[in-house]
């Protein structure tokens, strides 16, 4: 099974409970050059080489997030927060599409060829 959350540490720095954490979300095929970044590596020391390798490709991008813990907040409550969280940052991947058009040209003789990542 994919690793989609990876806590990193807990804080509290007396004004309640921070967890740091990264997500790793799912980049669709077509935009995975765009999220590419050449030797990139997991803030998560822990990460494999095919886990870095899938950060550096692009078909898997981090994010990293700090998510303030609500006080009296059960395991179960902040598991829940923080899988949300996660659901909302792969739908966000799997929506942002700014590369739509990206590689559409026109040539001089009144031809447009459309390109672009769906």
């Amino acid at each position: 099974m994919a690793k989609r959350i990876i806590v990193l540490e807990k804080r509290d720095l007396g004004g309640g409970l921070t967890l740091n954490a990264v997500f790793w979300l799912t980049v669709p095929a077509s935009r995975q050059t765009f999220y590419a970044r050449v030797g990139a590596t997991s803030k998560w020391i822990g990460a494999s080489v095919g886990e870095n390798a899938s950060l550096a490709s692009g078909a898997i991008a981090e994010r990293a997030e700090s998510y303030v813990v609500p006080p009296g907040a059960t395991l179960a409550q902040i598991r829940n927060a923080l899988e949300a969280i996660w659901t909302k940052f792969q739908a966000d991947v799997e929506a942002y599409n700014i590369w739509d058009r990206y590689g559409s040209f026109w040539d001089d003789s009144d031809t447009w060829t459309a390109a672009g990542a769906s």
